[in-house]
């Protein structure tokens, strides 16, 4: 039996199946920004951890080839159907399902691609995870190509308790003040449904992690999330995002 999306919450979020998380319907202004530049991009885009696609569909509208990314080959197969029922014959040279694991399963040449999306993927990894990450989507862009990475804060609601340990980390010079070892512990409500550890990022971490890869950062900053459950909101720093150019 074909999978089935799973409905959307009230507030938009739609769980993953392979229970690592929850998509939103919605684009926040660092991933639409992504959907717009992949249309002119110096290269085929790439949409890392991709889900049901939201992001890729819109790229897609805008006229960019695609490639799809998921650690979940049923959320591309979902994605693909929802892309050929919504523009049909339109998308289907332009979209590319690449299934595999960020970023040890995934594999492009040097200068291969024009941009890449990493939204709400960064905050599961370790340091050493987000810099490996951040160096090889580095590599595979070509000059000019754009890498757009949106995580979530310690300033998202249901983690308060955290703050004040992620605060004196950053002061004490912490390189991963965010990082939690085990977030079900800290979340038990939200903590069933996400990997066990969790990366809550800040512009400053990944400013240093970007400009350490070789990118010129061209923005970074937290944002509010209005469309976020009651409980996920705390004071419109919820979440982080980036946009760093390869020169």
């Amino acid at each position: 039996m074909k999978e089935q999306r799973p409905e959307a919450d009230q507030y938009g979020f739609v769980k993953t199946l392979n229970n690592q998380g929850f998509m939103t319907e919605y684009l926040d202004s660092f991933s639409a920004a992504f959907t717009q530049f992949a249309a002119i991009a110096p290269g085929p885009s790439l949409d890392i951890g991709a889900a049901y696609g939201v992001a890729t569909i819109e790229a897609l509208k805008a006229g960019a080839t695609v490639i799809a990314n998921d650690s979940d080959e049923r959320h591309l197969e979902i994605l693909k159907s929802s892309a050929y029922a919504t523009s049909g014959e339109l998308v289907r040279s332009r979209l590319i399902l690449k299934p595999g694991s960020f970023p040890d399963d995934l594999e492009f040449k040097e200068g291969e691609l024009g941009a890449v999306l990493a939204c709400r993927v960064f905050h599961f990894f370790d340091g050493p995870t987000i810099e490996k990450g951040i160096a090889k989507v580095h590599k595979w862009l070509a000059k000019g190509g754009r890498f757009f990475l949106v995580g979530e804060t310690p300033y998202v609601g249901g983690v308060q308790k955290f703050v004040p340990r992620y605060e004196e980390r950053s002061r004490n010079g912490d390189s991963w003040p965010g990082f939690i070892e085990d977030f079900q512990s800290l979340d038990p409500i939200r903590g069933k449904d996400l990997p066990k550890q969790m990366h809550l990022l800040d512009e400053h971490v990944l400013r240093r992690a970007f400009e350490a890869a070789g990118f010129k950062v061209l923005e970074a900053s937290k944002f509010p999330r209005p469309q976020f459950p009651p409980n996920l909101r705390l004071d419109g720093r919820e979440s982080v995002g980036i946009i760093g150019v390869k020169q």
